[in-house]
């Protein structure tokens, strides 16, 4: 603004610096006077975004569990909104734990799916019966979702959903 010491940063352009330092500088335009003059070198610090939310499960009951019974082709994964939030950003979501030889198992549900809209829960991909099946009962599943605020350069994780498989 003009005549003050404030600059509005559009909410479009915060979220891919979260949790990072910016230098800045500014030059001042003297009417008469040929060469601007030149700030000194400041570090802006972006605080780290909070408030994520955690990814939810339609198979998943209030207990925690994730039924094999209640799952008939696919169990289907959401996400509310978060600060920030923008159609220029996209969603990963895996299924992690271990299969029947304790080996980790990966499953991924959404690869880099874009974000299709602002301000409401959001759809994030959807995992198999059969996928899930691959996974040892009785242990606990681990549900990932991660954003990319700034075009897949780099991802930030929401909480995790953590239900117990079971049959």
């Amino acid at each position: 603004t003009p005549g003050s010491r404030e600059y509005k940063i559009p909410n479009t352009k915060i979220a891919q610096h979260s949790g990072s330092s910016l230098t800045v500088t500014y030059q001042v335009y003297e009417p008469g006077v040929a060469n601007p003059h030149n700030s000194q070198t400041y570090t802006l610090r972006v605080d780290d975004i909070s408030g994520l939310p955690t990814v939810q499960c339609d198979a998943v009951d209030a207990g925690g569990n994730l039924s094999l019974a209640r799952v008939t082709s696919f169990a289907n994964f959401t996400i509310g909104s978060w600060p920030f939030m923008s159609t220029e950003q996209f969603v990963s979501v895996e299924v992690r734990g271990v299969d029947a030889n304790l080996q980790t198992l990966v499953i991924p549900a959404l690869v880099e799916g874009p974000v299709p809209e602002v301000g409401r829960e959001i759809p994030v991909g959807r995992i198999s019966k059969a996928d899930l099946q691959r996974f040892k009962l009785n242990e606990k599943l681990e549900v990932r979702a991660s954003v990319s605020f700034d075009g897949k350069r780099t991802w930030k994780r929401f909480d995790s959903l953590r239900p117990l498989l079971i049959a």
